[in-house]
C-alpha cells in the first residue's frame, strides 16, 4: 500500500471536522492503523463533537465500521457526539442493515447536524 496521507482535523462550528482524502476511498480492515487519529481525538477534543466527513468513501468495511462505533461511544461517554457527513448510498445502506444509524448518524452539512440537538441519537438527517 502506498503512502497514506493522515485526514484533515479542521474545527467547523463547534465540530471537529475529519476529512480523509482521497486515499479513503474504500475503508477495510488495513485502515485501521490510518485512522487511529480519530481515536486518540475522541479521548482528548474539546468539545467532544466530531464528524466524519465521507465525501471520498466509497465503501466501508466491517473492521471501518466497528472503529466509528467505538469512537462514537468513546464521544458519547464524555457527553459528546459523533455523526457522518456526505454519506453516499451504498455506506448508507450499510450502515443501515447493520443497524447502526443510531449510533453513526450521518448528515448533510454541519449545521444539519448542529441542528440534531440529542447527541448520537438521530438516523439519518438532510
Amino acid at each position: 500500500m502506498a503512502d497514506i496521507s493522515p485526514p484533515v482535523v479542521r474545527f467547523v462550528e463547534d465540530n471537529f471536522v475529519i476529512e480523509p482524502g482521497e486515499d479513503y476511498s474504500h475503508l477495510h480492515a488495513s485502515f485501521q492503523e490510518h485512522l487511529q487519529i480519530i481515536t486518540l481525538l475522541a479521548e482528548s477534543i474539546d468539545p467532544p463533537r466530531m464528524l466524519f466527513d465521507m465525501s471520498h468513501v466509497k465503501f466501508i468495511g466491517s473492521a471501518a465500521l466497528g472503529q466509528l462505533v467505538a469512537v462514537s461511544r468513546r464521544l458519547t461517554l464524555r457527553h459528546g457526539r459523533f455523526g457522518l457527513l456526505h454519506v453516499n448510498a451504498f455506506c448508507e445502506t450499510a450502515i443501515n442493515t447493520a443497524k447502526l444509524s443510531k449510533i453513526l448518524p450521518s448528515f448533510a452539512s454541519v449545521s444539519a447536524a448542529n441542528a440534531n440537538e440529542s447527541p448520537n441519537e438521530g438516523g439519518t438527517s438532510d
